[in-house]
């Protein structure tokens, strides 16, 4: 694991990473854990780790490792998924119809993230660990996970370097959620690289050779 820490502006005052953090971001295979200099203490041990998730197999890659961090914390686990606004295809205002359909497309879409979340949550009941999940809609995918990151008063936050795009563009480390959380969010991001070993997310398979951060080793 790499810790770096995260300056929370850039020149002329925009948010950013550094150089450094990107260099690193690019080049390592370990996970990297960014604190930001903003970011309170954290509490001893953590209280509250946070994991979205949006289906894909490199969001879910992380659970293991969240999963062994809020154990050796005793901390909840709050597994988190947004749900955004369909785009509708069209020059002009949307008619009433299109509006329906958009709308039963949101409804469909919430039906089916509870339904994600609460088969998630009951494949890691074997851990014993406290968890919730959290469904919630928004225009911007990446404002709605910071903002409630930050009202749930998570210690840390665990992701991947890229969800779904990942299936599209694979040539970049890291991508616009996770770009945007980690210059964005006042919390410490765990963050692993966009790499599947196999076909599926290993949930019951931790990663036994990392060190924990200090805050979950107290």
């Amino acid at each position: 694991m790499v810790v770096l820490g995260r300056r929370g502006r850039q020149e002329a005052g925009r948010p950013g990473m550094g150089a450094t953090v990107h260099k690193v971001l690019m080049q390592t295979p370990a996970p990297v854990l960014l604190v930001p200099v903003e970011a309170p203490l954290p509490a001893a041990p953590y209280r509250r780790v946070v994991v979205p998730l949006d289906g894909s197999r490199w969001a879910e890659s992380v659970l293991p490792l969240a999963v062994r961090l809020a154990k050796a914390s005793e901390a909840e686990l709050l597994l988190v998924h947004v749900v955004p606004t369909p785009e509708m295809i069209e020059a002009r205002p949307l008619e009433v119809e299109d509006k329906k359909l958009q709308q039963a497309l949101i409804e469909r879409n919430e039906q089916a993230a509870r339904s994600y979340l609460d088969r998630t949550k009951s494949n890691l009941s074997a851990s014993g660990l406290r968890m919730r999940t959290i469904s919630i809609r928004g225009e911007d995918v990446r404002e709605v996970l910071c903002d409630l990151i930050q009202r749930e008063r998570a210690d840390i936050a665990v992701l991947p370097a890229r969800g779904h795009s990942h299936r599209h563009v694979s040539d970049v480390p890291y991508g616009t959620v996770a770009s945007y959380l980690m210059t964005h969010c006042n919390v410490p991001m765990l963050v692993t690289p966009a790499t599947i070993r196999s076909g599926k997310a290993q949930i019951a398979v931790g990663h036994n050779c990392l060190r924990l951060p200090l805050a979950a080793q107290a």
